[in-house]
This record gives structure tokens, sequence and C-alpha cells, in this order.
């Protein structure tokens, strides 16, 4: 087993074998969604998100940051440069 990033609300989880993926699936749900696929090596991927209360899964990824002066440092998912573009 491979575990890919280190944050608890979104993340993947590689074996080599269907049925580990499906007990990893089986751990997951239903707080977390969760999707399993093959890769091209063979190797199966398990992708899970965590869930909100209401069952809605959010943009775990940083979009938006502002400084506390106001300032803009990135918008969109993308670095503002110093000419605010």
């Amino acid at each position: 087993m491979f575990l890919i990033g280190i944050n608890p609300d979104c993340g993947s989880i590689v074996v080599e074998e269907e049925a580990r993926a499906r007990e990893a699936q089986a751990a997951l749900e239903p707080a977390y969604r969760v999707t399993v696929r093959q890769g091209f090596d063979g190797d199966w991927s398990v992708k899970f998100d965590r869930r909100e209360l209401d069952g809605s899964v959010p943009d775990w990824f940083v979009r938006e940051i502002t400084l506390r002066d106001g300032t803009v440092v990135m918008r969109d998912g993308r670095s503002v440069g110093e000419a605010g573009a």
C-alpha cells in the first residue's frame, strides 16, 4: 500500500489488488467520497475526498490567498504578480 499526500481531507491510496482497493473504499465511506480505478501499470488507486455533514464535497485546494493588508497573492489558483495581473 502506498499513501499519496498527508492531508486528512483528500488524497489517494495505491494498492496492488482490486480486493484491497475495495476494502479501503468500504473503510472510508460514507465519511469520504471514494473513487476506485485501475491504473495503466495495473495498480489500483483509491482517491478520497472528505464529505461535509450535508454530504457535499468541497474543493480542498487553495485557490485564493489574500494577506491581512489586503494584498492578493493568489487568485483563481494562480499567483498574482506585483502589477496585480
